[in-house]
């Protein structure tokens, strides 16, 4: 890479965006630019206050906004993941568009790389066993089509002479971040946590920091790393193992609490959740946890997260009755580990 180089992150206002723009913005390696529909909305100006980022208009579902938005920023890097949730219509047709907005940056990238701008590599968020799920988990193989697509159109561009050196694809298991989404009614509740599974149910978790991280050691072995499709899960846990950790690093006793709708009612609603849910009990993600912790060590110098640091150091407050910061370490430190209960 250049002394100085051009990073343009799509969802830098979300979960994966914003973590990689923490990540990059305190370091002199990197100019960060930040891809978002409205770059005067007030959370655009609060990126842009925190320094190191600049924002630039670009919506993934408006074709015409990509050049401009890869020529403005200069971009030798791209960050981008696509969102399911946000689209409209039903579950495939939402599984279509969420699969065009890839399709539509892939394809700016393509023609910036084929019109002799830097673009030296792409990195995209996907999901963990996007193509090997089952069938009916729509917002998963929305994802692998993306993957293909991107295959399709960069992989042979890599190694042609230009600046180009291709691409890699992180695969996220279920985030830690969803014990807190107060976008579908589960924010984070002082003596309580909320989980879709049985709580004695594993499953495999990452977060948005250690997935940033590997983005990040992608953009830095550019050739080494082309063409890859990593799984990144960092633990596989219970809801009652996750709700210990929240437990000892919050300092607060919490009860485990299997969300109270039924599953016929969340069919109705949201049938690919349910898909998806059906899919842990039966399957699960493959990704190897000890592979990518030891990737995110050897390669970045990265101690991956567990349940207890991410909550102790990246969530750090509840949400509800009100906005509370957990108590200091040294406060939990003085007090025994408190113990779960479940609440049937």
């Amino acid at each position: 890479m250049a002394s100085t180089t051009n990073v343009l992150i799509f969802g830098a206002t979300g979960r994966q965006g914003g973590a990689l723009v923490r990540l990059l913005q305190d370091n002199a390696d990197y100019n960060v630019f930040a891809a978002t529909r409205n770059p005067e909305s007030a959370s655009a100006k609060k990126l842009a206050a925190a320094g190191n980022v600049t924002c630039v208009k670009a919506n993934m579902a408006e074709p015409d906004s990509l050049a401009p938005a890869l020529r403005e920023s200069g971009a030798q890097l791209v960050f981008f993941m696509t969102d399911f949730w946000t689209q409209k219509g039903n579950s495939k047709e939402m599984g279509r568009k969420e699969t065009q907005d890839g399709k539509n940056v892939v394809d700016a990238i393509k023609l910036a790389v084929e019109a002799g701008q830097a673009v030296e590599y792409v990195v995209y968020a996907s999901v963990g066993d996007a193509a090997e799920a089952a069938e009916n988990v729509v917002h998963f193989h929305s994802k692998a089509h993306v993957e293909r697509y991107m295959e399709e159109q960069l992989g042979s561009l890599a190694g042609q002479g230009g600046a180009f050196n291709g691409y890699a694809v992180v695969r996220p298991a279920f985030f830690i971040e969803n014990c807190d989404e107060a976008a579908t009614g589960n924010p984070l509740t002082k003596g309580q946590l909320v989980g879709f599974l049985k709580p004695g149910q594993k499953l495999k978790h990452s977060c948005s920091e250690d997935t940033a991280r590997a983005a990040k050691i992608f953009f830095e072995n550019q050739t080494k790393y082309h063409r890859t499709i990593m799984e990144a899960p960092i633990g596989e846990w219970t809801g009652l193992e996750i709700t210990q950790a929240l437990s000892e690093a919050s300092g607060v006793a919490h009860k485990f609490k299997k969300l109270p709708v039924p599953r016929f009612v969340m069919r109705m609603l949201m049938p690919d959740i349910v898909f998806m849910l059906v899919w842990f009990e039966k399957q699960g993600y493959s990704g190897d946890v000890a592979a990518f912790r030891q990737f995110l060590k050897d390669e970045g110098g990265y101690e991956a997260y567990d349940a207890q640091r991410w909550f102790a150091e990246c969530k750090r407050q509840w949400r509800l009755p009100k906005v509370e910061t957990f108590p200091s370490g040294r406060a939990r430190e003085e007090e025994a580990a408190p113990s779960v209960h479940v609440e049937e």
